[in-house]
């Protein structure tokens, strides 16, 4: 594997962190729950868990 495919996927797995850290934040400043966030999205909670982790890419 070259150095630019791995410098992307580092780069990419960094942003999705950053997704996931501003989702929790803005959850969190709304008070909001992940069952809560969840319903009103209609995505399952494990998913919002997953998303808010870095767990999972959500394209």
């Amino acid at each position: 594997m070259n150095s630019i495919v791995c410098c992307r996927d580092l780069q990419i797995r960094q942003e999705v962190h950053k997704l996931g850290i501003l989702i929790l934040l803005w959850r969190r400043q709304l008070g909001m729950t992940q069952y809560q966030l969840a319903d009103k999205s209609g995505l399952a909670q494990s998913y919002i868990s997953d998303l808010e982790s870095g767990a999972v890419d959500p394209r």
